[in-house]
């Protein structure tokens, strides 16, 4: 606890007698007008400050005031030769002065006086401290219930949307009669309906199991190029259909590059982030792969979307999080919990996931994974 105590008197034998009496027990600093101490408070934090009230240059009352307009939790202290009762009250009532003591003042009585002023000044922080973390939990509390009702409304969406193209392709299947298109057209539909609906629940458990701890990880060793070529396989179609480009990068190298990590983990960080970046791109495309960053090997996907403005960006791997402009104008389908996977499972991995982005223009999400590197190939450095 710093105990910081300025005495200011016009009186230098005062404050040498004051020095001498309660340097043991607190740092005391010493002025003899208004411009010392003034000068103090600019170079140190004082706690406690003990002034006389008449002193030729000012009145000990209005150095408090002005001392107070700049450091209000400053706790003062007022000596006065003289009974001026009316001056004392005020100031007292006003809280600009917390005790006052009669000169010549008592060892006994001051030094219980300070102790006590420097307890009240710590009690005063510390109900600072805690009003400011209660404030700052209600706003977090606050934000947290309106993002789950947004994300609650968000979830409805997702899963109804599905139920109702299974329920209602599931009758016209029934009725479809002999047309044989239109029966293709509906299990199409029907397949895809339910790839959705089980997508939704997939991601929900995968975030449940993220909060409750639940999920291990597992390493193995796996080329990293058949990895890749997994991921392309199972998007190339879908970003085809939506007219972008995908493409993978050092996919294929002179020499596999073998690693030992948690594959499926890894893939589904991939699923995660190519979900995400097919999603806001509609012009361009997408790229992923491995490259060299700063000298490390790092995994990426980078589109040519929508981008993010940089204000907002730092909120977006929160659980129940899709963004407010996503959530209440239904541009984007999606659940909001993609990132927050992505980042939980890297997490999980002992690494580490972070992004550039540029609005209008697009976004590159990196993670790294602890690994170890069982073929050595030197990677390309990204452009």
């Amino acid at each position: 606890m710093i105990k910081n105590i300025l005495y200011i008197d016009d009186e230098k034998h005062n404050l040498q007698v004051f020095d001498l009496s309660f340097s043991d027990d607190y740092n005391i600093f010493t002025a003899t007008n208004r411009e010392q101490a003034l000068k103090i408070f600019e170079q140190n934090s004082i706690q406690v400050m003990i002034t006389d009230q008449k002193m030729p240059d000012i009145e000990g009352t209005d150095l408090i005031n002005e001392i107070k307009e700049k450091h209000p939790g400053v706790i003062s202290i007022l000596l006065t030769a003289y009974a001026e009762v009316d001056l004392l009250i005020t100031a007292i009532n006003s809280s600009t002065v917390f005790r006052f003591l009669q000169k010549p003042w008592k060892y006994d009585e001051l030094k219980h006086t300070i102790d006590t002023a420097l307890a009240t000044y710590y009690l005063k922080k510390e109900k600072e401290r805690l009003f400011a973390e209660l404030t700052l939990a209600k706003v977090r509390a606050e934000e947290s219930d309106r993002l789950k009702s947004s994300f609650l409304a968000n979830i409805s969406h997702e899963i109804r949307t599905p139920l109702n193209g299974i329920i209602g392709f599931s009758s016209m299947l029934m009725n479809g009669g002999k047309n044989k298109e239109k029966l293709i057209e509906y299990e199409k539909i029907l397949t895809d309906s339910c790839d959705r609906l089980i997508e939704v629940i997939e991601d929900l458990v995968m975030a449940s199991q993220l909060q409750a701890g639940s999920i291990r990880v597992n390493k193995r060793e796996f080329a990293v190029c058949s990895l890749m070529e997994s991921i392309k396989n199972k998007y190339q179609s879908k970003t085809f259909k939506k007219g972008i480009s995908f493409e993978v990068s050092n996919l294929c190298y002179d020499e596999k590059v073998i690693i030992n990590s948690d594959k499926s983990k890894i893939f589904e960080v991939f699923n995660q982030l190519i979900i995400n970046a097919i999603k806001f791109t509609s012009e361009g495309g997408v790229e992923f792969g491995m490259k060299e960053v700063n000298g490390k090997g790092v995994f990426f996907v980078k589109d040519t979307g929508i981008g993010m403005d940089k204000d907002r960006a730092e909120h977006i791997f929160g659980f129940f999080n899709q963004g407010e402009e996503v959530i209440y104008t239904r541009d984007f389908d999606g659940n909001g919990l993609g990132l927050s996977i992505a980042k939980g499972l890297v997490n999980l991995m002992g690494g580490d996931l972070w992004f550039e982005t540029e609005k209008g223009k697009g976004t590159t999400f990196y993670f790294s994974v602890p690994y170890e590197r069982v073929v050595e190939v030197k990677l390309k450095e990204v452009s």
